[in-house]
């Protein structure tokens, strides 16, 4: 073997070790929490050395934030239907309310998936300082649907604003009905979603009439 190719080799095998950490980070990331994941133990559990984990990642955030791309590309396969490339802000408000159905399953299902993803230290540094980390895949799908609805429904809003009210929205909810303080409902979902963008449904307009007391609605009819 030349010094070429062992250079080659050497090089390939340091690429197979260091994607073997983030998937065995990612999978304890699922299991027990990012909170739990240590350098000390994936070296253990791989059969490695401290120093070779620490060859490949200088500290536990640098394999966060590589564990995190890997997380955000899982969750966008997951949770984004195929149709989101497409640059139709037609079906815009559609895409993102099955986004959201499908998150709010994930976090019933998989609530380590979800917490990391939004309050991993990746995501963190995307949103905070754009341009100085490369952006997560499921980020950048969410950031570019809420764009486009911006400019659809109201271009003065800022579409980083837009998602993370629309986060946050979700947040509580799915922490409402995995505590069983809420069942889920679709129709409220799309009601929220379509407060943000400042457009009321027709459905809610009908509803809002027809749930006034009759005085009400004689005031609301003049």
């Amino acid at each position: 073997m030349t010094l070429l190719s062992l250079g080659g080799f050497m090089t390939a095998r340091g690429s197979e070790t260091r994607q073997r950490i983030v998937d065995q980070a990612v999978r304890d990331i699922r299991e027990h929490g990012y909170g739990q994941v240590s350098l000390r133990s994936l070296a253990a559990e791989l059969g490695l050395t401290t120093g070779s984990v620490y060859r490949h990642f200088a500290s536990k955030e640098e394999l966060l934030n590589a564990a995190g791309y890997e997380m955000s590309r899982i969750v966008n396969d997951a949770v984004v239907p195929s149709r989101a490339s497409v640059d139709t802000t037609g079906s815009d408000v559609e895409i993102l309310l099955g986004i959201a159905d499908r998150l709010l399953q994930l976090m019933r299902d998989d609530p380590y998936d979800v917490e990391f993803l939004f309050f991993g230290p990746l995501y963190g540094t995307a949103m905070r300082q754009p341009g100085a980390v490369e952006q997560p895949r499921f980020l950048a799908t969410l950031l570019g649907i809420c764009a486009r609805l911006c400019e659809r429904y109201d271009a003065s809003v800022d579409p980083n604003q837009l998602f993370v009210q629309i986060w946050a929205f979700i947040q509580g909810y799915g922490n409402l009905i995995m505590r069983g303080v809420a069942d889920y409902d679709a129709s409220m979902l799309r009601e929220a979603l379509m407060r943000l963008l400042s457009k009321p449904s027709p459905e809610s307009l009908s509803f809002s009439a027809s749930s006034m007391p009759p005085d009400a609605r004689k005031h609301t009819a003049k």
